[in-house]
């Protein structure tokens, strides 16, 4: 099982560098074998996992973190072979941070979620691959933004408290609902093909994969 926890927050606020240092603690203290991938100001990546193809690859210079398993399509037309998978160069990791995470989708694929971090500015980005079944999950809790795959792995954090979405849990009993509500009212979840652009306490979501585009263009 493959798992992760990122903690993003405002290095230049001290409550919330403490706020994220005492979170790290409680994390690392969970019986789940934690590594680091990345331990940068204001960003902390932590991953597990029991399968070597599923892990983390750290961006040149330190620009992000690939979660899960990544692959180039652009392969298929070479003599390597198809669907190999791969880690960023430097010209492939520039692209892809600078143009905010888009060129990740364009030229790869797999079971992915990406942090991303300009190493220019403080934005911050957090994609989901369009066809990654790996979660995203979203909370946070003192100036401190969690982004995780396993539900219990916050829960344990103690930062705060959980209700039951009511409304939520109501709608899913009338059939599949796609929606970033997860049943609790604390949690959203990052759908597939999406992506948080995180810039201080400003968040912006970003949608650069629609399948209703992809039907609407003919095949290759």
């Amino acid at each position: 099982m493959f798992q992760y926890f990122v903690f993003v927050w405002p290095p230049a606020e001290p409550n919330a560098c403490e706020a994220a240092r005492r979170a790290v603690e409680r994390l690392l203290a969970q019986r789940t074998p934690w590594r680091v991938a990345m331990y940068e100001p204001g960003l902390h990546v932590f991953y597990a996992s029991e399968n070597a193809c599923e892990r983390a690859v750290v961006l040149p210079d330190r620009q992000g973190v690939i979660l899960g398993t990544l692959f180039d399509r652009t392969r298929a037309d070479t003599d390597e072979i198809p669907g190999q998978r791969v880690s960023l160069g430097d010209r492939d990791a520039a692209r892809v941070v600078d143009s905010a995470g888009r060129a990740l989708i364009e030229q790869f694929w797999g079971n992915y979620v990406a942090i991303l971090r300009s190493s220019r500015t403080p934005m911050k980005w957090v994609l989901r691959g369009p066809a990654s079944l790996l979660p995203c999950l979203n909370s946070g809790a003192d100036g401190v933004d969690f982004y995780f795959s396993a539900m219990e792995s916050c829960a344990q954090l103690g930062a705060g408290s959980f209700a039951i979405d009511w409304r939520c849990v109501a709608r899913t009993l009338l059939g599949p609902c796609i929606s970033t509500r997860t049943g609790l009212e604390e949690v959203r979840e990052l759908l597939p093909g999406m992506c948080y652009e995180l810039h201080g306490e400003t968040r912006r979501t970003l949608c650069y994969w629609n399948p209703a585009e992809v039907a609407r263009n003919p095949p290759m």
